[in-house]
Formats: C-alpha cells, sequence, structure tokens
C-alpha cells in the first residue's frame, strides 16, 4: 500500500483513540466540576441540644429498623424537627456531615453537605432529593448532586450500596 495514503488513515485511527480516552476524562472533570461547590448547601446544627438528641436516641430505640421482622413495615409518627434532629445527628456522627428535612403537603426534600478534600472545583458535596408520598413508601422525585441534575433510578441502584459500604 502507498505510504502517502497510510500515514492519514494512521493519524485519523489515533486521532480517534484520543477523543475516545480524553472525553470520558473531560467527561468527568465536568461532572465534579458540577457536582462539587464553594459552599454547603446546609450549615451545621448548631440548635440541636441534649433534649433533642434524648428525644431522637429514644425514637431510635422504639422504632430499631434491626428489631423489625423482614417483610413486614412499621411506621412511626414523627415531626419535621424528629426527622431534622435524626438525619442531622446521624449524618454528623457517621460521615460528618449536615442534613436538613423540609415537609411540604405530599413531598419532602432532603438536603445534605459533605465536606470533601479541598481541591479546585469546591469541597462541598451537595446533595438534594425530593421525595414524593405515593401510596406506599415514598417515591425519589427528583434528584441533585451539586448543580449536577441526576436520574432517580441512579440513586434508587446506588442508595441499598452505600448503606451496605457505611454499614447503615
Amino acid at each position: 500500500m502507498n505510504p502517502a495514503v497510510e500515514r492519514p488513515r494512521r493519524l485519523r485511527a489515533w486521532a480517534w483513540v484520543l477523543a475516545a480516552l480524553l472525553v470520558p476524562v473531560l467527561l468527568v472533570v465536568l461532572a465534579l466540576a458540577a457536582a462539587l461547590q464553594r459552599e454547603p448547601l446546609v450549615q451545621g446544627a448548631g440548635d440541636v441540644g441534649p433534649d433533642d438528641v434524648a428525644r431522637a436516641v429514644s425514637l431510635l430505640r422504639t422504632h430499631d429498623p434491626r428489631q423489625a421482622r423482614p417483610g413486614q413495615v412499621s411506621t412511626a409518627l414523627l415531626r419535621q424537627r424528629d426527622l431534622d434532629v435524626l438525619l442531622s445527628h446521624g449524618l454528623h456522627r457517621w460521615l460528618n456531615a449536615h442534613g436538613r428535612v423540609s415537609l411540604e403537603p405530599s413531598r419532602a426534600t432532603v438536603r445534605l453537605s459533605l465536606r470533601g478534600p479541598s481541591n479546585p472545583f469546591g469541597n462541598w458535596l451537595n446533595l438534594e432529593a425530593v421525595l414524593a408520598e405515593t401510596g406506599g413508601l415514598p417515591q425519589l422525585d427528583r434528584l441533585r448532586l451539586g448543580a449536577l441534575p441526576l436520574p432517580a433510578w441512579l440513586a434508587e441502584w446506588a442508595a441499598p450500596r452505600l448503606a451496605d459500604r457505611f454499614g447503615l
């Protein structure tokens, strides 16, 4: 074959290989830039007192999910304050993170902020999840990681794996 014809073909092939390697890296960098932020979405829970923590611990002991029968759904009547305390206390204790719950008619919004290592994109990983009321368990309606919207199916797939990973 003619070397003058073969050289441009090889260059085009190398260009495709380089693009195939760079595009995923560029997508990861863009996703990190969108997901990480410079400020937390949720500030620390400075207004949680010892009485709040005692009530949260009492609620957890009374409704310990480890004592539930497999396949059986149990319920507990909680105030928004109880949810905020349970979430912020648990996040602070296990992940050194902060969280808040906002209850609205037919939906709940959960916001979490986790400090990561310093980097050029920002060192806060902020998560916002909107749960919609259904006839059964709440369903994930919307999910956002920083400025990056994520599909709900991704959270449904990742949640049990993350819970196992962190022993929750």
